[in-house]
């Protein structure tokens, strides 16, 4: 477990969705994943410290998993400000609003960026789906995650972007 936050860490995530995986394919379901991270956050915590950093993880965090409550969603925190959600049962489209919620509610929160300033706060967003054809591990829909999150990221943040993409 993660101490700052309170969510498992990314060896918890990892074999959660392995786990998550061959339940999905067992049962024909979709499983989709939700990799997000805070915008432009690597500068925060070298410029302003430990303590201002944690308290920004801790807030969106916490906003995060207020906005999106689904039984059987697991979040682990997987880096210093990234964050997976593994989501059974849950198709492309569900995932995709689910996303841009998180990412309005983060906007909405009204924080301004502890460096760049008068900047809100903001996350960006990477979502990918198994559709129930599982022709792909858990690893392979990890790195479909990852890069539509990685794509988000690059594009000025703030957005959800897919694999589809």
């Amino acid at each position: 477990m993660d101490r700052t936050t309170g969510l498992y860490d990314r060896q918890a995530f990892d074999t959660r969705l392995q786990e998550s995986t061959r339940e999905a394919a067992q049962n024909g379901r979709p499983l989709s994943l939700i990799i997000t991270g805070i915008d432009d956050f690597e500068r925060v915590g070298a410029r302003l410290g430990p303590a201002v950093s944690s308290t920004c993880v801790q807030i969106v965090v916490e906003n995060i998993t207020r906005t999106i409550q689904r039984i059987g969603m697991f979040t682990a925190r997987l880096g210093w400000n990234e964050f997976g959600m593994i989501l059974p049962a849950t198709d492309s489209g569900e995932v995709w609003r689910m996303a841009n919620n998180i990412v309005h509610s983060v906007r909405q929160l009204g924080l301004q960026h502890p460096i760049d300033a008068p900047r809100l706060l903001s996350i960006s967003v990477g979502v990918a789906t198994n559709s129930g054809h599982f022709d792909m591990d858990g690893q392979a829909l990890w790195v479909v995650a990852d890069q539509a999150y990685q794509r988000a990221r690059f594009d000025h943040g703030d957005r959800v972007a897919t694999s589809a993409e």
